[in-house]
């Protein structure tokens, strides 16, 4: 890389005072949430300010700009903090706690989606809130804390963890928001908050999962793919935890739904590459037009 901008353009954002502010991972094209930087070594730093996982936010920042892997162990590795160890052990453990108690008591709050905005603004994508989604997945949170100290209308789904998920009905450490046009005409960004590695959204139960499963990426693109019969279906909701998707005793086949584009296809010939090492069957499968999802196809 040349140097910011040429960054910039990679990650699809804007140059502001030494940093790259661009979309964070899973979220839309306009949203500036993740500040990236080059240090004078030229070693790479990334912040979150919506709070996304450190690790994802670096791995899908080098997969767009076309750099090698994360190496927890490298010379990339994640800079060290100004304070104690045991300290800055402690606070991320508080802030992870304070992030996950957020989340639940979000989750608490939001209602059955049906015959909200949500529905509205699905519909407008051609898409259906399946009655077996609606209330245990997906819900609606009419007043939802945003960025600016804004409340807004958004679509809350629920993040589970994708192995040993023993206490389904317990409260969740992690959510996924939509934010949703007053109108319902479409969304107007999308945030996670809570610690999602390991995790992902589960449209259909683990009951529901036998020898097969499909792997989306987004949530509308599970809900689109969903009405084509994919089932049993889960959402990755970022490439980086599609990339990382586990290899899970007992699932034969594994079904990967991957965005058309650089990030989703090699995501998804990441963990494709790990499911076959592992014996299994895998596809990956994607729409034909580049830059689009499946759920763009649903969209009238």
């Amino acid at each position: 890389m040349s140097g910011l901008h040429d960054l910039a353009r990679r990650l699809g954002g804007d140059v502001h005072g030494g940093h790259v502010l661009c979309p964070g991972p899973g979220h839309s094209a306009k949203d500036r949430s993740l500040s990236v930087w080059l240090d004078r070594d030229g070693k790479l730093h990334v912040h979150s300010f919506a709070e996304d996982d450190w690790a994802l936010c670096m791995d899908d920042v080098r997969q767009r700009a076309g750099l090698p892997a994360f190496q927890p162990n490298g010379e990339q590795e994640k800079p060290q903090p100004h304070f104690k160890d045991h300290d800055n052990e402690q606070i991320n453990e508080a802030s992870r706690r304070q992030r996950a108690a957020a989340a639940a008591r979000l989750l608490q709050e939001a209602l059955d989606p049906r015959g909200t905005l949500v529905e509205t603004y699905l519909a407008a994508r051609g898409l259906l809130l399946p009655d077996e989604v609606a209330g245990r997945t997906i819900r609606f949170h009419p007043a939802c804390p945003w960025e600016g100290g804004l409340r807004v209308p958004a679509m809350i789904a629920r993040f589970s963890p994708i192995e040993d998920d023993l206490y389904p009905e317990a409260p969740p450490s992690a959510i996924h928001r939509t934010r949703i046009k007053p109108d319902g005409s479409g969304h107007a960004g999308k945030k996670m908050l809570g610690s999602v590695a390991g995790q992902c959204i589960k449209l259909s139960p683990d009951e529901d999962v036998g020898e097969g499963l499909h792997l989306a990426e987004g949530v509308e693109t599970s809900l689109a793919l969903w009405q084509r019969g994919w089932r049993p279906i889960w959402a990755a909701a970022t490439a980086g935890i599609m990339r990382a998707f586990p290899v899970l005793a007992g699932v034969e086949c594994l079904t990967l739904a991957a965005d058309h584009d650089h990030t989703g296809l090699s995501a998804a010939q990441e963990c494709a590459e790990r499911w076959a090492a592992a014996s299994k069957e895998v596809f990956i499968k994607w729409p034909p037009d580049l830059g689009r999802d499946f759920a763009d196809e649903a969209t009238p």
